[in-house]
């Protein structure tokens, strides 16, 4: 087992290190990742980083050798370690704020905080991971740790309550949450767009529509009902530039000659297809996001409510076993580290690209994306 342990850590050590360096040379050299979202990433990846160069090491060293050396290196692991895990659950966290927006907001996000000032966001990131970590370790994970010569993790009621709240709990209560509005949201962005209408109350969620309106009516009400009512309004999306039909009438006049009528059918679909590309671009990088951080939670609730259980509410088992369990649910946390590039590189069809760019000769690049070019342009052909 201990061995196995050993092996594990560091395979897991070098898939991180590879696999985030790939990651973040990916949206350096790729022109078309140079926005804020893929900048928020490569911050969760420099943290993934930080797990594979220094936490995991320093893992397998105190796993090896059970006597620490020096409490200095004891504690340097543990800043490390709790400032790696804060500093990736927020840059998921600013990265679900960030796509919330993009996809509640696609008109007005261009100008938002989150979008041009990404440097400030990303340094107060690491600047809370710092300011969190430091102390708390240093000051409240020292208290019972009159055995110095043995590097065990913190277990003092205080730290491990506010470790674990500020820095796993209450983000990932916020992070949930806005994913959830972000679900709903498309799926209603969905629906009416594939209806070819929508209805609204505010004229304000008419900006949240990414698509051409092609009419907007406004439905009087009536005057017995109450003066505060808000008027209902149908957002028309526009799918042609001839189709100004109502969703209320056929969206096309019987008398027209079957000519016009493929000829019209066409140009919609032409520019639905486009709408949708356009559309459909935000959903995808919410899609990557949410396989992200499903994978971070599978990874890391186990270590916290476990670590939580034994240490605040004093869950009574047996001392190896509990060691055991422990060990295992911190090796799960560092594999996350490691998950990250698998997801992109198999959900996220510009990081694909990206990829095979850094790790394949030229002439199968070059091929590959005559074949990327050709199939998109036979899917939307075939939509024609």
């Amino acid at each position: 087992m201990f061995l196995k342990g050993i092996f594990w850590l560091i395979f897991i050590c070098l898939l991180t290190i590879v696999g985030n360096c790939l990651v973040i040379l990916a949206v350096y050299r790729e022109r078309s990742l140079h926005n804020a979202t893929y900048y928020y990433i490569v911050s969760l990846s420099l943290a993934d980083l930080c797990v594979g160069i220094l936490v995991i090491p320093f893992a397998i060293f105190f796993e090896i050798f059970s006597v620490s050396p020096s409490k200095y290196l004891c504690q340097i692991w543990h800043i490390t370690d709790v400032g790696a895990s804060t500093a990736s659950i927020l840059a998921l966290c600013v990265i679900s704020i960030d796509r919330y927006k993009g996809i509640r907001s696609p008109i007005t996000y261009s100008q938002s905080f989150l979008r041009k000032h990404s440097s400030i966001v990303i340094g107060s990131i690491w600047f809370c991971s710092g300011f969190l970590s430091v102390p708390f370790v240093l000051f409240l994970g020292e208290k019972n740790s009159s055995e110095i010569q043995r590097c065990k993790f913190p277990s003092d009621p205080i730290f491990v309550l506010i470790s674990s709240l500020i820095s796993f709990y209450i983000p990932l209560i916020i992070m949930v949450f806005v994913y959830g509005k972000i679900l709903i949201f498309s799926r209603k962005q969905i629906q009416a767009f594939r209806q070819g209408y929508k209805q609204t109350k505010s004229l304000q969620e008419m900006s949240s529509t990414p698509f051409f309106l092609s009419s907007i009516r406004l439905k009087k009400p009536s005057q017995r009902k109450s003066s505060n009512e808000r008027q209902q309004i149908t957002l028309r999306i526009h799918k042609g530039k001839y189709n100004q039909s109502s969703p209320d009438n056929s969206p096309l006049d019987h008398r027209s000659s079957s000519l016009s009528l493929i000829f019209l059918q066409r140009l919609r679909n032409i520019r639905r297809t486009r709408s949708w590309s356009r559309f459909s671009h935000e959903h995808k990088a919410a899609k990557v996001l949410g396989i992200v951080m499903g994978a971070f939670i599978a990874c890391w609730l186990p270590f916290f409510l476990f670590h939580s259980l034994t240490s605040i509410f004093h869950l009574q088992i047996s001392s190896q076993f509990q060691q055991e369990l422990f060990r295992l649910f911190t090796y799960l946390g560092y594999t996350n580290s490691a998950l990250n590039f698998f997801v992109y590189a198999l959900t996220s069809k510009e990081f694909r690209l990206a990829f095979i760019k850094l790790l394949c000769p030229r002439h199968y690049v070059q091929k590959t994306l005559f074949k990327h070019y050709y199939h998109h342009q036979q899917r939307q052909l075939q939509n024609i």
